[in-house]
């Protein structure tokens, strides 16, 4: 959570505080460029000839993934409009699954051709709600999440791939730092990785030729 009463909270523990995956202005942090993330998929998307994009998660200014998103949609030139955004501030999973249906049931045809989906759990449901409709991933509706989990794995989501060893092992260097007793550094550090976009079915129809 990014709350500042939580942050606070956090600041006022006896031992330093290293934030992994959320880059936080008054921690200590260690995560991926969520923008960079979120421009990738444009960029993708768009590279597919699609222009009636949507997106689905928290739309606001403090998520990275989709400014970063907006923005290069806006460098695009391509539209991002009110009704292609689902805005999923502080949704619970089966409440998104509810918002989603309802969304839909107020287009008589499908907004965007193609969405991306702030994480993959989402994604992965955003497919089933859209299946279950008849709409087909990827020939219809192309969708791409984020953090490149298991469940983007197993269940071939395209996904911006966060480095989680590397994330790891960073955070653990900037504990050690944070807590030596030989070292006055207590700076507060913001090490900031670049992500990467992992392509799967969901976004590219893959087109098996038959010899």
């Amino acid at each position: 959570s990014n709350k500042p009463e939580y942050i606070a909270m956090l600041n006022q523990q006896p031992f330093p505080v290293v934030s992994l995956t959320q880059l936080n202005a008054e921690l200590t942090s260690v995560a991926v460029d969520h923008a960079e993330g979120g421009a990738q998929v444009a960029e993708h998307l768009a590279s597919m000839g699609h222009t009636r994009i949507g997106y689905l998660g928290p739309a606001d200014e403090g998520e990275q993934k989709f400014t970063g998103f907006r923005n290069k949609l806006a460098d695009l030139r391509i539209p991002l409009p009110a009704e292609r955004i689902i805005d999923t501030a502080d949704t619970s999973i089966p409440e998104l699954s509810v918002q989603l249906n309802a969304y839909l049931d107020q287009h008589a045809a499908l907004p965007f051709s193609a969405i991306f989906v702030f994480n993959d759990y989402s994604a992965q449901l955003v497919i089933e709600v859209l299946q279950s409709r008849g709409h087909r991933v990827p020939e219809d509706v192309l969708v791409v999440g984020f953090d490149n989990t298991l469940i983007a794995q197993v269940m071939n989501i395209s996904s911006v791939a966060q480095p989680i060893r590397e994330i790891g092992r960073l955070g653990f260097q900037e504990m050690m730092r944070l807590t030596s007793q030989n070292e006055m550094d207590t700076d507060t550090h913001h090490l900031i990785l670049s992500p990467r976009l992992v392509l799967r079915n969901s976004s590219v129809r893959v087109v098996k030729k038959v010899l």
